[in-house]
């Protein structure tokens, strides 16, 4: 039995908002699952061996940034998960326009166009002709203090902490993440604002990227072979650590020594 419940079981008219609050310069809302305070952690896929496919590989790393949490966009594939989602969306709004003049600078009521234009949706389509909606989340990756733990889903098997974060880097992929929305965030003093929403861990079934030397230039036919000595494959259940470094052995055809 999970510690979380299915976002899906969440209901969303016992969530509690706290009052504005400024940190670090910045307006935020606290967010919790109820009254009680108790956060607002949930699990996006109701099974975690039938996680959503990535929309996007994982947000590139950033010269003008910490690169601490960067972005991830994934497929809202169960329409009960899409349901609730959009209804949290409507939530916001609502509650948005209940407070505008706490949340929002100037002190005056806006309409409720006005805050729709102001608020960042957690249901959207990445392009109009993809066949899913879909939502982004932060994941904190090194190096912040404590990354969000990563596992590897293969062949019906779990190796905890078992995906190294450049993993996510590769297109196809697919992810089963833990949900933990903490605050309502404001920037611009209320010109936009939104749910703060970050994975605090991860299954994850890793793209397959691009193929081995696809980026070398070679005028004759090449055959490429995985070390099965060090393919990063764990075979050990016990295993928590990252997987070891992946190498890989070529062989070109009409060649006798080895590379």
């Amino acid at each position: 039995m999970s510690s979380y419940p299915f976002i899906c079981d969440i209901d969303l008219t016992k969530l509690h908002f706290g009052p504005m609050d400024s940190e670090g310069g910045r307006d935020k809302v606290e967010v919790f699952l109820d009254a009680s305070k108790k956060k607002l952690k949930y699990n996006l896929c109701e099974d975690f061996q039938e996680p959503f496919d990535t929309r996007y590989p994982i947000d590139g790393i950033r010269d003008d940034a910490s690169n601490e949490r960067r972005g991830q966009v994934i497929c809202l594939m169960d329409e009960k998960v899409l349901a609730h989602y959009k209804a949290l969306d409507e939530l916001m709004l609502k509650l948005a326009f209940e407070r505008s003049k706490e949340w929002f600078k100037g002190n005056k009521q806006l309409t409720a166009e006005e805050i729709k234009g102001r608020y960042q949706p957690l249901v959207y389509k990445a392009k109009e002709e993809d066949a899913h909606f879909s939502t982004k989340f932060k994941i904190k990756c090194p190096p912040a203090k404590v990354p969000s733990a990563l596992h590897l889903l293969k062949d019906g098997k779990v190796v905890e902490y078992g995906c190294a974060i450049d993993k996510l880097s590769a297109p196809g992929g697919k992810m089963a993440p833990i949900i933990y929305v903490y605050s309502v965030w404001f920037m611009g003093g209320g010109k936009s604002f939104g749910l703060t929403v970050q994975a605090e861990e991860i299954v994850v079934v890793p793209g397959e990227g691009s193929k081995p030397l696809s980026k070398f230039n070679t005028k004759r036919p090449v055959t490429v072979v995985s070390s099965t000595a060090a393919t990063g494959e764990v075979e050990d259940e016990e295993y928590c650590g990252p997987p070891p470094a992946k190498s890989t052995k070529v062989e070109l055809e009409g060649e006798d020594g080895p590379m």
